[in-house]
């Protein structure tokens, strides 16, 4: 099977190969790709071979197609794109509401959302004043929440050898 070579090469760092083997893939084998790629750490290959998909099937309830949805939406999270990513995350549970990380993961980019609002409006008031004050302790409760958000591991979390695999510019922010 052509498929499971290509997803086998792709585990083994052999990326081009892997890709060669299926040159047109069906929807079907590009989701399966896409996985492979992401779960080995090779997420801009994945995210270019999720743009040349026609669309991705938010309302399907086959297990491929939520970790399709899923991985998108993670994508979209990680560049900063909140409100597109919740919207996907949402799909998720709305077509498979026992899908408790897609839950995590959307309530995450509402409270990311709104830090980043509640950020602004900060930098517009006088230090000092009791607005100011007010939306810091905004700012600190919603970063208590993230955190307790991020204790359910709704996100991929990445091994050394997977960070490996990821673009120079999205290595360096791993780097303390």
């Amino acid at each position: 099977n052509r498929l499971e070579t290509a997803k086998s090469a792709i585990v083994l760092g052999m990326v081009d190969m892997g890709m060669s083997l299926q040159p047109e893939p069906s929807f079907h084998e590009s989701s399966e790709l896409i996985y492979t790629l992401y779960r080995e750490g090779y997420v801009e290959q994945a995210k270019t071979l999720m743009n040349q998909l026609e669309g991705i099937p938010t309302h399907e309830r086959s297990q491929s197609s939520l970790e399709l949805c899923f991985i998108a939406a993670e994508m979209l999270y990680d560049q900063g794109d909140f409100a597109q990513a919740a919207q996907l995350f949402e799909s998720i549970y709305a077509t498979d509401p026992s899908h408790s990380l897609a839950r995590f993961a959307a309530a995450s980019c509402f409270l990311e959302e709104t830090r980043t609002s509640l950020d602004h409006r900060q930098e517009r008031q006088v230090i000092g004043s009791n607005l100011y004050f007010q939306i810091d302790e905004y700012l600190t409760n919603i970063t208590l929440a993230l955190q307790i958000i991020q204790s359910t591991s709704w996100h991929t979390v990445w091994t050394p050898a997977q960070r490996r695999n990821h673009p120079a510019a999205d290595r360096r922010r791993y780097v303390h």
